[in-house]
């Protein structure tokens, strides 16, 4: 249940990062959103790319589950990776914006946006870490619960 409250607040947070976005861009020429489209679309095709790779990595591991973890291992190292890839991403675009020349105010804009959207992304992530965590530790004790009454029953 909590999971479920997790993705609306995320896509309302985005929603609301979207709105701010669109107005500052309404405040460019046409001239200044020429060069923001340009950066953008080299810029958003390289930021999928790890998500894509991490994605199958976090199912190979935990599918796999090799002696160095279990389900939880997978999905911590798989948020902290997730982690580090959005904020170093962010930081990365927030430089290289910086070289397009555009107004203070967009710029000041895109980078309270930015921050509000990593945010609601790391909440997100792990409040579905911690939720699906504890379901799993949960799951473990049942399991462990009926081992050892499997092996208490004469």
């Amino acid at each position: 249940m909590e999971t479920l409250l997790a993705l609306p607040l995320f896509f309302a947070l985005m929603m609301v990062v979207q709105h701010f976005n669109r107005k500052a861009q309404a405040t460019l020429s046409s001239e200044e959103k020429a060069r923001l489209l340009d950066f953008n679309a080299d810029f958003y095709k390289w930021h999928i790319v790890p998500m894509i790779i991490l994605l199958p990595a976090f199912a190979g591991f935990s599918y796999l589950r090799p002696g160095v973890g279990n389900l939880t291992t997978a999905l911590v190292v798989y948020l902290v990776l997730i982690a580090a890839h959005t904020i170093g991403s962010d930081q990365r675009h927030a430089r290289k914006l910086l070289t397009l020349g555009l107004p203070a105010g967009y710029l000041a804009t895109t980078k309270k946006t930015r921050l509000v959207s990593t945010i609601a992304t790391l909440m997100f992530f792990l409040w579905i870490g911690v939720s699906t965590s504890s379901k799993i530790g949960g799951l473990g004790v049942e399991l462990k619960k009926l081992q050892v009454e499997s092996l208490e029953a004469p």
